[in-house]
């Protein structure tokens, strides 16, 4: 598996573990107020900051959306896509919504990588969804997604729909919320 920086490289093999994160979750608990609140942009790119220095975390996986954005769905992907480019240097994974957004994301890819067609050549981000939408329906948008980006030759990845073994609020395990660290430094949108 390809990263932003060789160093990060991956061999996927059977004696190899790989960890990643990973989610979409739609709010986060607030750790000046600890309170739950929408997440944002600057977010991801503080988690994935906090990933790129966790040693034993290989990849970096979209865990949140950010809701700010949700009203556009192309300049959230477009975003979140930077934020994980300006975040870490390993490889990263990205739930896109729209299969129109894949060659935009490519060509902000090639951007980066300095040419056109360099990040086909040298893919580091796996773009994925779930085919699967609550309340067990399926996502059009989603499966588009899945279908587009097996034909660019880039890599992607495919959600399982969540199970719980039974209905009901007492069958669920409490949450328990990852700290957002508070972030002393603002979204710093230059590449690294």
């Amino acid at each position: 598996v390809c990263a932003p920086n060789p160093v990060h490289d991956l061999e996927l093999g059977a004696q190899n573990v790989v960890l990643t994160t990973s989610g979409e979750a739609v709010k986060i608990l607030d750790y000046e107020t600890q309170t739950y609140r929408p997440t944002r942009l600057v977010d991801l790119y503080d988690a994935a900051r906090l990933a790129d220095r966790m040693e034993h975390i290989h990849n970096y996986g979209q865990p949140f959306i950010a809701a700010e954005w949700s009203h556009d769905v192309y300049i959230h992907d477009m975003n979140i896509a930077y934020a994980a480019l300006s975040g870490t240097e390993k490889a990263f994974a990205l739930g896109i919504a729209v299969v129109d957004h894949i060659d935009p994301l490519i060509a902000l890819f090639d951007t980066y990588l300095g040419r056109e067609g360099a990040f086909l050549e040298r893919p580091f981000c796996a773009f994925g969804g779930c085919p699967i939408v609550s309340p067990l329906r399926f996502g059009k948008e989603n499966a588009e997604v899945l279908v587009k980006v097996p034909m660019s030759r880039s890599p992607h990845k495919r959600a399982r729909p969540h199970r719980h073994l039974s209905p009901g609020p007492s069958s669920k395990p409490s949450p328990k919320p990852w700290p957002v660290w508070p972030s002393s430094t603002a979204y710093d949108p230059a590449p690294r």
